[in-house]
């Protein structure tokens, strides 16, 4: 928005990158553009495409061509010299404007050094060799991703517009170049070379803030292409000669000409710039898609893992709370009543909300399998409306659980009936939850953390009695010491294991309640119980990939090496459908993985 005259022919972008030798062995190269402007302007910007990080590219621009075919026919412009610039597209200032006139073909010119390789960014199209093996000057390139067809590139360029050269002399029309490649019966056909030029026009004032937005106490810098005195007036004043920067307090227009024989005046209405997201990703049933910024309310339909990831140079808050720019926040189930309010606030800026409204995640249900109470070492199975409770101590508590309306449940025991609202959040991951779900009451909120979709018959949750007991037997096996004694302390997160002889301390483990023990680093763990028992299939008293072998094999109804038995067959119901499925193995495989890579 800040230039008026923009000069390219590349439309296709880099797709390619050019070298005269077969051998990449070239250190340096030649391409321009031939442009003409539409009317008197100065060149204030070029657009560079580096194909090497190292290469080092001097700009030369040619006014005045005397031969629009040879690029450097002209009156040169200083060396522009540019260095470091990244692999790909930038654009880059010129350090003085060079002025051309209307109708006058001239020409940027880049000269590109550096280390052996192809320097020349440049449009390849793919073409039919048959089509083109009668022609010579043929060069050798490279592709990118993406392979054009001559036909898209005929569709944007023509002869007179980009030229190439070995010593930036002798200069050859890429219309005519052409490669024969090996790969059978194609050819490589090169189109536009990647540079490109910006303007404003003669006489013209560049505005450091073009859009009429700026921040309070933001500076406005004037400049003039061809260095030309400046004057300027604020609200229809007087002009005055322009000397430094002028400071934004306050909506106004600035007026701006600078003194050049035509002295036209633009004109800039500025208001207070409102704080923003750059961007917005919403991702939930529909997939991803960035939301249009200047709606300003939007409406997400959830699913398990549906997502926000908001991005601003400004300080985000979601729902009021603080939040790091680009951090992806996983929707809830409370967002469903809620809503979702973004704001963006930044110094001199006016704050700016976003709200989004979530759809369907309160009606969901609980998903099925078993749940941990962290702190309380409380294990619970939800299953399709009936839940079993295990406590530390090995009792147990059946209840019934209905959600009576939107997001309100009642969890109903024997002695009474708890009413929760629920705050609930699940992501799928490979096919499998992972996740949580608050449910809020108004004596007490019980946060329940989801392990696996199994059963307690599959994942069985131990008491203290029995981890004391199997841990016990299991230090000698895992850690090779002696112990008489252990102590238990639950903790939000594990159980402590303080193992001792007589009075002293021999080492201090961890595990949790479904008999995984390990050691502090994390890096050492060990199965003191037999959890995952009725999926032994193989008989071999341990639950590994063997036993997810065989239950592939029984369904694809392969002979296994071992035949099990009933009992054991029927307990490879891990998903308790009453039909062993690929599903069962699924769930054997993520038991096994949870067990494994939760912890260590």
């Amino acid at each position: 928005s800040d230039h008026d005259q923009y000069f390219s022919y590349d439309n296709c972008g880099d797709t390619g990158v050019l070298s005269f030798s077969l051998d990449e062995s070239d250190t340096e190269a030649f391409y321009a553009n031939v442009f003409t402007a539409e009317s008197d302007c100065c060149l204030t910007d070029v657009m560079l495409c580096s194909t090497d990080p190292e290469d080092t590219l001097k700009v030369t621009i040619y006014t005045n061509l005397t031969n629009p075919k040879n690029p450097v026919s002209g009156e040169a412009s200083p060396v522009f010299v540019y260095q470091g610039l990244p692999q790909g597209y930038s654009e880059v200032a010129l350090s003085s404007g060079v002025s051309v006139k209307a109708g006058e073909p001239f020409a940027v010119t880049v000269k590109a050094s550096g280390k052996a390789g192809s320097h020349i960014p440049c449009e390849l199209g793919m073409e039919d060799y048959q089509l083109v093996k009668n022609r010579t000057g043929y060069y050798y390139g490279s592709f990118n991703s993406v392979a054009l067809s001559t036909q898209q590139m005929e569709k944007y360029y023509d002869r007179g517009q980009s030229y190439i050269s070995t010593d930036g002399k002798a200069w050859t029309d890429t219309a005519d170049v052409h490669r024969i490649t090996n790969i059978g019966r194609y050819a490589l056909v090169m189109g536009n070379v990647s540079v490109r030029a910006y303007g404003v026009d003669a006489g013209t004032v560049k505005f450091s803030a073009p859009s009429g937005e700026a921040a309070i106490g933001e500076e406005i810098t004037l400049t003039s292409a061809e260095g030309a005195d400046i004057y300027y007036k604020i609200n229809g004043g007087s002009f005055v000669k322009y000397k430094s920067p002028i400071t934004f307090t306050e909506e106004m227009a600035l007026t701006a000409y600078a003194d050049t024989g035509s002295k036209t005046a633009k004109t800039v209405h500025y208001r207070q710039k409102r704080a923003a997201l750059s961007s917005l990703l919403l991702y939930g049933e529909s997939g991803k898609e960035y939301a249009d910024l200047s709606e300003g309310v939007y409406t997400l339909n959830a699913r398990d893992d549906a997502f926000i990831q908001p991005i601003s140079v400004g300080e985000i808050t979601v729902n009021g709370e603080a939040f790091t720019s680009g951090q992806k926040y996983m929707i809830r189930q409370k967002d469903s009543q809620t809503g979702i309010v973004i704001r963006v606030e930044q110094d001199g800026m006016l704050p700016a909300e976003y709200r989004i409204n979530v759809k369907d995640m309160t009606s969901r249900p609980i998903p099925n399998g078993i749940y941990y109470v962290p702190g309380e070492g409380i294990a619970v199975e939800f299953r399709n409306g009936t839940a079993t409770e295990k406590q530390p101590d090995g009792t147990e508590k059946v209840f019934t659980y209905e959600q009576t309306r939107r997001g309100i449940w009642e969890f109903r025991y024997d002695d009474g009936t708890v009413t929760y609202q629920a705050d609930m959040w699940f992501i799928s991951d490979g096919g499998f939850l992972h996740g949580y779900m608050n449910m809020i009451g108004d004596a007490q909120t019980v946060y329940y953390e989801y392990l696996n979709p199994l059963s307690f018959a599959a994942y069985p949750a131990y008491t203290d009695a029995q981890l004391s007991n199997y841990t016990l037997k299991s230090f000698k096996n895992f850690r090779g010491k002696d112990a008489d004694s252990v102590e238990l302390t639950e903790t939000n997160d594990v159980i402590i294991l303080d193992f001792y002889n007589g009075k002293n301390l021999v080492e201090t483990l961890f595990c949790d309640r479904f008999g995984l023990m390990f050691t502090g680093d994390m890096k050492l763990w060990y199965y003191s119980l037999p959890q995952y028992r009725r999926a032994d299939l193989n008989g071999d008293k341990a639950v590994n990939i063997a036993d997810a072998v065989m239950m592939q094999r029984i369904l694809t109804e392969q002979a296994p090496d071992k035949a099990p038995s009933a009992s054991a067959l029927a307990a490879a119901d891990l998903s308790c459908d009453g039909v062993l499925t690929v599903y069962d193995t699924m769930l054997l495989m993520d038991m096994l993985n949870r067990a494994t890579n939760h912890r260590a």
